[in-house]
Formats: structure tokens, C-alpha cells, sequence
């Protein structure tokens, strides 16, 4: 049973980034027509290079072992210098964010913004909004809490405040999945992962859009640091360790949960894989095992329980209209229509649905009636072409709404018009947008190669290797039977990606050591 979920696991998971591969690969014309041509010419001399060095990699090797042993004896290979070098590293990275939080920071029309203004008293509390969304009831009191601490600022200063806060834990992640990759990998794959981390994400705008899809990427990235805690505490047997962090386990799972409900797909794929290991494959410490669980099931039941009970009837910002939430079957059902993402038909309809009974009954009448639309064959190729709208854009959809994504504050001050972070992601007007194809070119290169590793990815075994494939899986088929349409849902489960993506290249690393290459050159 345990290689019969492996084996579906695997060819699923092929099948789905090859359909995300040939997603990434079909925007590149209308990307690099967009681009500057001289820009384009210097990223293929770059890339001419880099493939020249690889291929002839073994005919430079003895140059390259002597540079390292220079280095290895030199006052360069000192802790000191290692020391600075780490600082400055860190203290341009801090730089680069502090520089795009200065001139990036704005508002939007979209969620993350209504959420953001509804902390700030003397505007409008959109009671409808977190009747329909309760489910960012807790992103609300997290960004209050935010807004208290920071000495209870106006609008535009919250607002810096916030992204301060939402770099702080896009920071921390990247922190911690460089720590899991370490402890996955060794020091060889947490270099790779830092990479991947950094150019795919930390270092982008992201930081300017506080919303509960970059508070995902650290609670995703806290929970793999304490899973792969736990499996350390497992394997020497340290049952009061054990303990300990299963109970963090269960406390982060439902502070995660209530931030992105799809976040439970993680957790989820560790119990799948955990019982049908246990039960078909090792049985030794059975009931310790189940122990642990019930520990887990009931500190992740009792936090989510009791905090949602609390932010529903006490938050105290916004008074909540019981029933009125939109159920499952309604995001299901908008994710069958048009490109499957957010339809305001539907969601205007549903809406206007008083009972909840009737809301939900409405909503499979809908689902129903799209499938046989579609029929079978019709439907496949629907979930191809969302697969690729789910995962094709390297920018996660950056800009995709123009004014209603982001709109800059002060965007007539030529000043900060011309700073590098305008130049690079929004326009003239200050407002975010899709159509800066150098940006978008880069991060299209660097997301069709973390897909190419992700694929590798799939063919090597490591500690980890099944879960992380598996939470894969189940977020792609999450946003294929839900709300999707677009790449910054992916940006939740961006850490599971990377760490896989980290597997393929050293698998990729290994395979060049016996390449054929080495005959020719």
C-alpha cells in the first residue's frame, strides 16, 4: 500500500508540472517580445556562458580546485571574513526591502487591503465582507494586534508598519527553509534552497502586499522546520521532545489553518502518510503513535474551536452575520466557470442567497450542471488549461488587476518615480502591473528551471520525500476543484516547491559528475 502511494503520487504529481512546464514555456513569446531586446541578448549571453561552463566544467576543474585551495589558505578563509561577508549579505538584503517598502507601499481594492482598513477606526467596517469571508476574521485581529503594538498609526504609516511586519516573517520563512533544507539536504541543498528562496520570492515586491497568501509562506515553512524536528525527536526516541512539539505541531497547524484553510493539505499529507505506513509497513510503537496523534487532533481542534468561537462573537472590530459565509461548493463551483477563477456573477449570486441551506444547494445545482457541460473530455482540458493558469506565471499573478492590485502612495513624486523598485514594478502612474516584461522575463527563466528540478525532484528518494510530493499534489488539486485561475496561489505552498525543486538539482548535480560530456572535453 505504502509503494502503491508512492507510485500514484509520483505519476500524478509528473503529469501535473508537465502541464506546468509547458504552462511557464508558452508565455515566454509575449514575454520576451515585451522585453528590451538589449536586455534579452545579455540574459542569453549569460546563459550561453553558464552552459558553456557546464559542459566543459571537467576541463577547467583543475583551475578552479587551485582557486579554491588559494582561498582555502588565504586570510580570505578566515571567520571573520566569513562573518562580514554573511553581514553584508543580509544587510543588502534588508536594504533591497527597506527600499521597496519605502516606495511601494500603497493600497488596493482587493482583499488584503479591505482587511488592512477595516483595523483603522474611522472607516468603514465591512461587516458583509467577514460575513461572506470568515475566514479572515483571523488575519484581522493578527493585523489589530499589529496596529496596537505599532502605537495605533493613521492610515498610510499602518500601512508601512504592516509590510514591515509582513517582511519580517517572509524573512523568518526564508530562514527557516533554509534550516529544513539543511537538515533534508546538508549544506550543498540549503545553499541551493537559499537561492531559490531569495530570487524566487524573498527579495520580490511581495513584502508590499500583507495578505494572508505571504503569511502562508511562513507558516508552511514553520510547520516543515517542525515536522522535520519532530521526525529528529522520533528517531532517538525522545518521548517528552515528542510530546512537546507535537503540541506546537497542532497550535501552528491551526494558526495556519485559520489563516489559509488550504494549508491543512500539509499536516493532512503527514497523517496519510504516517497511517499507511504504520499500518502497512512498520507497526513498532503502534499505540505511542496514536497517542501522538489524538495529542495533535486535540490541540489543533481545540485552538481552531476556540479561537474561531472567540473571533466570530468577541473580536471586537467587526460584529459577524451567522450564516451568511459562503460554504465549499460555492468556490467549487466558481472554479468551473470561465478561467476558474474569481467570478463576480457568482459571487454576486451566491450572495444574494439569504439561506445558507438554499446557498449550498444553488452552488451543486451549479457544479452539476457545468460538468455536464463539460462532459468528460471537455473537462480534462479545462484542468489542463487551469493547471497552467494555476502555476505558469513566475511573478505570481504580480500586477495582474493593475489599480485594483496596487496603487503606490504618492505617485505623482518624481522622486520616488524614479527609484529602482518603481522602475521595475509598477508604471508611470504608479500602479502595479503585469507589463514589465524585464522583471517578468527573469522571474520566468527562474520559475521554468525551479519547475525542470521540481520535475527531477520527483525521481530521488530523501527523508522527506513522499510527504512533500504528496502536499504537492494535494494543493494542485485543490485549486483544480476550487477557486484558481492564476499563479499567486502558489505562493502558499511556494516552500514545498522549492524544497522539491532543491531534491531535482542535487539529483541533476549528481547525474553531471558521469555526464557524457566529460568524454569530448
Amino acid at each position: 500500500m505504502y509503494s502503491f502511494l508512492k507510485r500514484i503520487t509520483n505519476t500524478l504529481l509528473l503529469a501535473l508540472l508537465s502541464i506546468s512546464l509547458l504552462g511557464t514555456v508558452s508565455l515566454f513569446p509575449r514575454i520576451v517580445t515585451g522585453s528590451n531586446k538589449f536586455f534579452v541578448l545579455f540574459l542569453l549571453f549569460i546563459f550561453a556562458l553558464f552552459a558553456f561552463f557546464v559542459i566543459c566544467q571537467n576541463k577547467f576543474l583543475f583551475h578552479f580546485n587551485f582557486v579554491k585551495k588559494f582561498f582555502e589558505k588565504s586570510v580570505f578563509n578566515t571567520k571573520l571574513v566569513s562573518h562580514f561577508g554573511v553581514c553584508s549579505i543580509v544587510f543588502l538584503l534588508l536594504f533591497w526591502q527597506y527600499y521597496c517598502i519605502k516606495n511601494l507601499t500603497g493600497w488596493g481594492a482587493w482583499d488584503w487591503a479591505t482587511v488592512a482598513q477595516s483595523v483603522l477606526p474611522g472607516h468603514e467596517k465591512k461587516i458583509e465582507y467577514f460575513s461572506f469571508y470568515p475566514n479572515n476574521l483571523f488575519l484581522l485581529k493578527v493585523e489589530h494586534i499589529v496596529w496596537i503594538l505599532t502605537g495605533k498609526p493613521e492610515f498610510e504609516a499602518f500601512f508601512y508598519y504592516l509590510n514591515w511586519f509582513n517582511t519580517i516573517l517572509i524573512d523568518i520563512a526564508t530562514v527557516l527553509l533554509y534550516l529544513s533544507s539543511s537538515m533534508l539536504f546538508g549544506k550543498s541543498g540549503r545553499k541551493i534552497t537559499l537561492f531559490l528562496s531569495l530570487f524566487s520570492f524573498t527579495l520580490l515586491p511581495f513584502v508590499v502586499i500583507p495578505y494572508t497568501d505571504t503569511f502562508s509562506f511562513f507558516t508552511v515553512s514553520l510547520l516543515i522546520f517542525s515536522l522535520l524536528k519532530f521526525k529528529q525527536y522520533y528517531e532517538i526516541e525522545n518521548l517528552i521532545k515528542m510530546l512537546t512539539i507535537v503540541v506546537v505541531i497542532g497550535l501552528e497547524t491551526a494558526v495556519a489553518y485559520m489563516l489559509k484553510p488550504s494549508t491543512i493539505i500539509l499536516p493532512l499529507a503527514v497523517l496519510i502518510c504516517t497511517a499507511v505506513y504504520l499500518l502497512f509497513k512498520n507497526k513498532k510503537h503502534f499505540w505511542r503513535n496514536v497517542f501522538l496523534l489524538i495529542i495533535f487532533v486535540l490541540t489543533f481542534w481545540g485552538a481552531t474551536s476556540s479561537t474561531n468561537s472567540f473571533l466570530v462573537n468577541h473580536n471586537g472590530l467587526v460584529k459577524i452575520e451567522k450564516g451568511r459565509s459562503l460554504p465549499l461548493t460555492h468556490f467549487m463551483a466558481m472554479g468551473m466557470k470561465g478561467n476558474g477563477s474569481f467570478n463576480v456573477k457568482d459571487d454576486s449570486s451566491s450572495k444574494a442567497i439569504v439561506d445558507p441551506k438554499e446557498r449550498n444547494k444553488k452552488s451543486i445545482e451549479l457544479i452539476e450542471t457545468r460538468l455536464k457541460k463539460f462532459g468528460f473530455v471537455g473537462y480534462l482540458k479545462f484542468i489542463v488549461k487551469k493547471q497552467q493558469l494555476n502555476t505558469a506565471d513566475g511573478t505570481f499573478g504580480w500586477g495582474q488587476e493593475s489599480k485594483f492590485y496596487l496603487l503606490v502612495n504618492h505617485p505623482n513624486n518624481q522622486q520616488e518615480a524614479n527609484t529602482l523598485p518603481r522602475k521595475l514594478f509598477v508604471n508611470k502612474e504608479g500602479v502595479a502591473t503585469d507589463s514589465k516584461y524585464n522583471f517578468r522575463l527573469v522571474q520566468q527563466i527562474l520559475w521554468t528551471i525551479i519547475i525542470i528540478l521540481s520535475i527531477f525532484g520527483i525521481f530521488i528518494k530523501s527523508q522527506f520525500d513522499l510527504v512533500l510530493k504528496l502536499s504537492i499534489l494535494g494543493f494542485f488539486l485543490f485549486l483544480l476543484l476550487f477557486e484558481g485561475g492564476r499563479s499567486r496561489y502558489v505562493i502558499q505552498f511556494l516552500p514545498l516547491i522549492i524544497l522539491l525543486a532543491t531534491q531535482g538539482a542535487l539529483l541533476l548535480k549528481r547525474l553531471s559528475r558521469k555526464s557524457i560530456f566529460k568524454e569530448y572535453f
